[in-house]
């Protein structure tokens, strides 16, 4: 069945001093304004007036229309948020928020695809893909915190928060972004060094109710396939601490930065992440951007389980992989155009687990992954219009396997091409703080050998439409 996109416009009540969600990130800059100073007599009512108080209500209508006879699928969900940030007591600081999701309406997401055998992949982010047909018990406690400043260029904080980082990081491109918890740190080293870093023990993931172990985390969205071809079994069969992460960023001139990352996985793996982003003024009003990725990975397995029962394994034994990525472009007044090119090399799969953020590629699009892939080129374009409150992104990418192999395709992907058309509009006058957004995928296939029908469901050869209103105040 065939159905046009219904749009269904739903306001959301934002009560915001602060931010919407508390995103811990290597490049948080301190307001001083946020310490209340006992040396100066900070009262209670002085606390008080500078606690914060914040939340929002989002609307979120999705669809999608896939090849032939696979099924079409929409829903809209609405959902809100409270929390509550103190102001800077004695180097204290602390923190919460909670979130909730309902399904105003959508088609059966939860049913498996009588071709696919798979249920709506898109759809079902938007409430819980633990328990697709649960619409209406969807709360989670996102944040709650207890942040200790070291003083006006550091602080240490425990408990549960978002990050922000080029593989962990909330992406709140749903209904419920990825949180974390643990402990973090952000230090600000001079007046050109950022460092941050921190370790974390439980994850929750996107479009999921529960934290949950890292552990645990796992094989929660797509298991895919082993390297031996069989489907992966690897859920619950997983035993790792944790993950301790490290960021170093440097910025020289403000339009120069580079930044390092490091993510270990006890006894699972071992990312190395590089970027280094230049602008370079041409003209008064004309720059030239320049940047360039790299990782590498490898296996960090304290005990080599058997090499027979590879199904139940994330990273086989003497595993890695690598890859670079490069992107150059233009900026003159309110435009600007950049073309890129992802390259992973065919030395294994790139092994990041979705569960915990998206990987933040030049090339990768919204709706595109490449997580799980191995000796592919992902060449993209993309431009960019803003002026005072319209923002409009038109981008392409194209997939290109040059071996499709099983052992470097853990997701049975097959070329594409993908174009997104992604536009925002911040309202102004009266209605100052109301914000809508439209994004339009479509993705394509560009296989040449022809497939079984149910090996494009959600893959390619699909439109898919996503509207968002916001109003903040």
């Amino acid at each position: 069945m065939r159905f046009v996109t219904i749009l269904v416009f739903s306001t959301f009540l934002y009560f915001k001093t602060f931010a919407q969600h508390e995103v811990v990130s290597i490049e948080d800059s301190i307001d001083e304004s946020i310490f209340c100073d006992t040396s100066k007599s900070c009262t209670l009512a002085d606390f008080i007036h500078r606690s914060k108080m914040f939340g929002h209500i989002r609307s979120f209508t999705m669809s999608t229309i896939n090849q032939g006879e696979l099924s079409d699928h929409f829903a809209n969900a609405i959902g809100a948020s409270l929390g509550f940030e103190t102001p800077v007591f004695h180097n204290f600081q602390f923190g919460l928020m909670g979130i909730f999701t309902f399904r105003l309406a959508s088609t059966p997401i939860w049913v498996n695809d009588s071709i696919a055998h798979k249920t709506a992949v898109f759809e079902t982010q938007l409430f819980d893909i633990e328990e697709p047909e649960n619409g209406s018990d969807l709360d989670r406690l996102d944040d709650i915190y207890l942040r200790y400043y070291t003083g006006k260029k550091g602080y240490v904080q425990i408990g549960r928060f978002s990050i922000n980082s080029p593989l962990m990081n909330p992406q709140d491109g749903r209904m419920k972004p990825y949180a974390f918890q643990g402990i973090w740190t952000s230090q600000h080293i001079g007046n050109k060094f950022l460092l941050g870093g921190g370790f974390i023990s439980h994850i929750s993931p996107r479009s999921t109710v529960r934290y949950m172990k890292v552990e645990e985390s796992f094989g929660i969205y797509n298991q895919g396939v082993a390297t031996n071809g069989n489907p992966a079994s690897y859920r619950n069969n997983i035993e790792t601490k944790g993950i301790l992460i490290a960021g170093l960023e440097y910025k020289s001139k403000p339009n120069h930065k580079t930044q390092i990352w490091q993510y270990y996985v006890e006894n699972v793996n071992y990312t190395a992440f590089f970027q280094s982003d230049h602008e370079h003024k041409l003209a008064n009003s004309i720059g030239l951007i320049t940047g360039i990725q790299a990782f590498y990975q490898t296996e960090t397995m304290n005990q080599h389980h058997d090499s027979n029962n590879k199904e139940d394994l994330y990273v086989d034994e003497n595993w890695n992989a690598n890859g670079i990525s490069g992107q150059v472009g233009v900026k003159i007044n309110n435009n600007k155009i950049t073309t890129s090119i992802l390259r992973i090399s065919n030395s294994g799969r790139f092994l990041f687990p979705m569960e915990w953020g998206r990987e933040q590629f030049y090339s990768t699009l919204s709706r595109g992954r490449v997580e799980g892939m191995g000796n592919i080129w992902l060449p993209a374009i993309k431009y960019t219009y803003k002026k005072e409150h319209l923002d409009i992104r038109l981008e392409a990418a194209q997939l290109i396997i040059s071996d499709n192999k099983v052992e470097l395709n853990k997701y049975n992907m097959h070329p594409y091409t993908q174009v997104n058309l992604d536009g925002t509009y911040h309202f102004e006058g009266f209605f100052e703080g109301l914000s809508a957004r439209l994004l339009l995928v479509t993705k394509l296939s560009s296989n040449n050998k022809d497939l079984e029908l149910k090996n494009y469901y959600y893959k390619s050869n699909f439109f898919h439409s996503n509207f968002i209103l916001n109003y903040e105040f």
